[in-house]
C-alpha cells in the first residue's frame, strides 16, 4: 500500500503530505498541484488515468466490452455536450465508441439526461437488463424497453 501512495504524485498532479494506513482503511493528506491540472489536456488526463487503472484490463473485468480510455471520452464528451457552459471545447466529432456500438449520439444524450427517469437503475439492451434483473434477485419488472431500444436498436 505505501508503494501505491508514493507512486501517486508521478501519475496525477498531487503531493502526498501525509497518509496512514490503518488495518481496515487508509487516510491521505494531498495538496493539489493546480497549475499543472489546469495545464492537461483533456487527452493527457485520460491517458494518466489509464495508467493507474490499466485501461482495458479493469473495463473487461467489469464485463465492458471496450478500453476503458474509449469509455472515458465518452463520458467527457458527454458532460460537455449535457453541460453547453462548461468550459472547453467539445470536438463535432462524437466518440468513436458510440460508432462502435451503433448508439445515435441524439439517444445517448437523452438516455444520459433524463437516465432516472427512462431506467430503474440499470441500463443496457432490453434482454440483458431483464436477465441481470432476474440473475440478481432485483425483481422481474424492467423499466426503459423503448429507451433501451433507442440506444441498443435490434440489427
Amino acid at each position: 500500500m505505501e508503494s501505491k501512495v508514493k507512486a501517486l504524485p508521478a501519475i496525477f498532479c498531487i503531493d502526498v503530505c501525509a497518509y496512514a494506513v490503518m488495518n481496515n482503511h487508509y487516510h491521505l493528506v494531498l495538496k493539489i498541484d493546480l497549475d499543472k491540472a489546469s495545464s492537461l489536456s483533456n487527452r493527457e488526463i485520460i491517458e494518466l488515468w489509464c495508467k493507474v487503472t490499466k485501461g482495458h484490463d479493469v473495463a473487461t473485468q467489469s464485463g465492458i466490452p471496450f478500453h476503458f480510455c474509449d469509455y472515458l471520452q465518452l463520458i467527457d464528451w458527454t458532460g460537455r455536450a449535457i453541460r453547453p457552459d462548461k468550459k472547453g471545447f467539445i470536438d463535432s466529432t462524437q466518440p468513436k465508441l458510440l460508432n462502435e456500438l451503433g448508439i445515435a449520439p441524439e439517444a445517448w444524450i437523452t438516455s444520459a439526461k433524463e437516465f432516472r427517469r427512462q431506467y430503474s437503475g440499470i441500463s443496457g439492451r432490453w434482454d440483458a437488463m431483464c436477465a441481470f434483473k432476474k440473475q440478481h434477485n432485483c425483481g422481474l419488472w424492467c423499466k426503459g424497453k423503448a429507451s433501451s431500444n433507442a440506444l441498443h436498436p435490434s440489427p
